[in-house]
């Protein structure tokens, strides 16, 4: 979720013209406005602003690709309001994460602390300036999986403004701490049977592993018991990790393009 709109950039070079491109920059992210100091970001926070995005072009159907975090926040959407959805693209995101309910009282107070620890911080420090060559290396190491110079590049023009003689993060630093839904596998399960479009489901071989350790049973339990049994879900794995899109977009816009350009029948 600290990615901006620039992060579909080299995949969207290699994809079929005739369709019609917008990249948004969800609040907090790239050039777009964060969200009111004081509100705990939430990912269902973002569902009204990709409603609005497609409010403003007057869309009455549309695809919606998201990688992540922003493919979980598409599956919620495509659940929400399967009538706007034609076909969802999810790369290497899953459903929300699941929290057993005993769990949820001390997951939502784990995350309450650590959004007050953050915005203490914003308010007694000034934010930290880089030289570029500083602000491209943390570009590169804070984040899940590895990323190559030229994808760094491309979003740090949209996540750096200039301060000084150097560089500042223009990322909504409460999105650190993003708190998770509190759903249980049986909200899960539910959403996963409102998807009523057909869904290609991109996961990174690096990350798959990565899943089962985070997510244990539950990750068996989506794939295996859940979507896999789904006639409308396609699930591919592609050699990489999490940013194989911006890293090696051609391994992903293979089974981009085939999924586009086939019919709603899968």
């Amino acid at each position: 979720m600290q990615d901006n709109a620039l992060s579909y950039n080299s995949l969207i070079s290699l994809l079929p013209q005739e369709f019609y491109f917008v990249c948004a920059d969800l609040p907090g992210h790239g050039k777009s406005d964060p969200f009111v100091e004081g509100l705990i970001l939430e990912i269902t926070s973002y569902i009204l602003s990709v409603k609005r995005v497609i409010q403003h072009f007057k869309w009455a159907k549309c695809y919606i690709v998201g990688h992540s975090l922003g493919a979980q926040l598409a599956f919620l959407f495509s659940a929400i309001y399967p009538e706007v959805v034609i076909k969802l693209i999810m790369i290497d995101g899953l459903t929300p994460f699941i929290v057993p309910a005993e769990d949820s009282p001390e997951h939502f107070k784990l995350c309450v602390k650590e959004v007050e620890k953050v915005e203490h911080t914003t308010r007694t420090r000034l934010p930290p300036s880089y030289t570029y060559e500083e602000a491209l290396e943390r570009m590169k190491s804070n984040r899940r999986g590895s990323l190559s110079d030229h994808a760094a590049k491309i979003l740090l023009e949209r996540s750096l403004i200039r301060s000084g003689t150097g560089y500042r993060f223009i990322t909504d630093q409460r999105l650190k701490y993003l708190i998770k839904p509190l759903y249980t596998m049986g909200h899960v399960e539910h959403f996963v049977n409102r998807v009523k479009c057909p869904v290609l489901l991109i996961l990174a071989e690096d990350s798959v592993n990565d899943y089962a350790d985070v997510l244990g049973d539950y990750s068996h339990i989506i794939l295996n018991g859940m979507i896999f049994k789904k006639p409308n879900f396609k699930v591919v794995v592609v050699s990489g990790d999490h940013n194989v899109h911006m890293n090696y977009p051609e391994r992903v816009s293979k089974h981009v393009i085939q999924f586009l350009v086939q019919n709603c029948s899968l």
